[in-house]
């Protein structure tokens, strides 16, 4: 059918402030974005007064990232947009499908753990947002899945194309050895504060908590009542759910796989270690807020029990050390035998940057990291992969390798122990114990059957 939504905030993605416009569909496509006559003949007309819509694929780092795209041509839409995607999965925005991929859809969105896996088995490209995966074992399995589709995959580490290019510029100055040879990278990613206890509370009536939960553990809902504001706002502050389920290890891994799969995914690719991994991973200290027993499980499920403070050692290829950290700046120091440099999302800073003014780097530096053509952001690259039937700068090879760094410093913090890696097995040398956590049992109903 044909229908307006009319008068809607409407977000593109761009970061900047939405436009008040309408959006115009025609059986299953959005023909038309902004300022949309009002002569337009349509069978409903929607008041959107007071909505937000996030019209077909929108930036990656909104996280508004479970859209359904409406073009089986895969053409840009009238803003931001392809179709063959399906992409998830943080929040979710639904453009229109066409009705022979409703049932896809809306199984994708049911079970979100299975959703990358069988939608590329069904002929979808796929983005899913960082990090990636909770166990090394899902990350193998995605990997395989898109070797045997040919399917487009994308990781939403955008660090890769936006932020002023600044990591791409990072990079640059490493390998044309302004600081020369690179002796440590010092990645640093924040931490989280004390937990206060989170007791057990009552589901809210839009929540449904069992398909929430989907394969994770069945436990009850637990919130204080007061509410976050500012960035994924809306929620309570405390809970075991959005946007605080980053602090729990049966759903995700603290700030090791939130900002330490940014900064560990560029600190790899400027040292060149994209496709192989560390030999060790060592907890020289850390903090748990709450108490581990000898099998690497929190004593108590009534506050957050992720680390709240670190200091890892991840032994890379090269004699190169790669400490994470919750200290200092956010960013990643590169310190190398002629100098260091410091470099975040707004700034890049050190004297081998500052000689730039009177040594500039090579022309075409920056597209010699990227391997071509800086797209105005991640999504863009994320289109131009499409049409082009080839992977995108953030790919899930190379994203499996770095996060396997990240989860491999939960595991080493939760037993208590370093750990011995074989990057080319994949798995913990002679540590049974350890090896059992690169992957998890799902819980019934909700299993991924390859």
């Amino acid at each position: 059918s044909n229908f307006l939504i009319d008068i809607v905030d409407i977000y593109d993605g761009s970061g900047l402030e939405p436009g008040l416009g309408s959006v115009a569909v025609s059986g299953d496509r959005i023909t038309a974005v902004g300022q949309v006559g009002s002569t337009m003949p349509v069978e409903v007309r929607i008041d959107g007064k007071g909505l937000a819509l996030a019209p077909g694929i929108i930036d990656s780092h909104t996280h508004f990232d479970a859209q359904v795209t409406w073009d089986p041509m895969v053409t840009p839409s009238p803003e931001h947009g392809v179709t063959t995607a399906l992409i998830g999965n943080c929040g979710f925005t639904i453009a229109p499908c066409h009705s022979r991929d409703r049932e896809l859809t809306m199984q994708n969105l049911v079970r979100v753990e299975g959703m990358s896996l069988e939608a590329m088995r069904a002929g979808k490209d796929g983005y899913c947002e960082k990090p990636l995966t909770l166990t090394i074992a899902e990350g193998k399995l995605i990997e395989q899945v898109v070797e045997r589709t040919g399917r487009t995959f994308q990781v939403g580490t955008m660090q890769r194309t936006e932020s002023g290019h600044r990591f791409l510029q990072a990079i640059a100055l490493v390998r044309a050895g302004r600081i020369g040879t690179v002796k440590k990278v010092t990645c640093g990613i924040g931490g989280f504060g004390p937990s206060p206890v989170i007791p057990e509370a009552p589901v809210p009536a839009e929540l449904d908590w069992e398909t929430w939960l989907g394969p994770a553990p069945k436990v009850a809902y637990r919130a204080l009542p007061e509410i976050r504001k500012g960035y994924g706002g809306g929620v309570p502050l405390y809970s075991n759910c959005h946007y605080a389920f980053r602090n729990w290890h049966a759903y995700s891994g603290g700030k090791l796989t939130d900002w330490g799969a940014h900064h560990v995914d560029i600190a790899c690719w400027a040292i060149g270690a994209s496709e192989t991994g560390p030999s060790k991973i060592t907890p020289l200290n850390y903090a748990f807020d709450v108490d581990y027993d000898k099998s690497g499980n929190p004593t108590v499920d009534d506050k957050y029990d992720i680390a709240i403070s670190y200091n890892i050692q991840a032994d890379m290829p090269g004699g190169v050390e790669l400490l994470i950290t919750n200290e200092g700046d956010n960013g990643i120091l590169f310190e190398g035998t002629k100098g260091r440099f410091f470099v975040n999302r707004g700034k890049i800073v050190g004297k081998p940057v500052e000689d730039l003014a009177d040594n500039p780097l090579p022309g075409g530096a920056i597209e010699e990291v990227y391997g071509g053509p800086v797209p105005e952001n991640h999504t863009l690259n994320f289109i131009e992969a499409i049409n082009a039937g080839k992977q995108p700068i953030s790919d899930v090879w190379t994203h499996n390798r770095m996060l396997e760094i990240c989860h491999l410093s939960n595991i080493a913090m939760r037993l208590d122990r370093a750990l011995e890696w074989d990057p080319e097995k994949r798995e913990v040398i002679g540590d049974k114990k350890a090896n059992s956590f690169l992957a998890r049992k799902n819980r019934k109903g909700y299993e991924i059957n390859m």
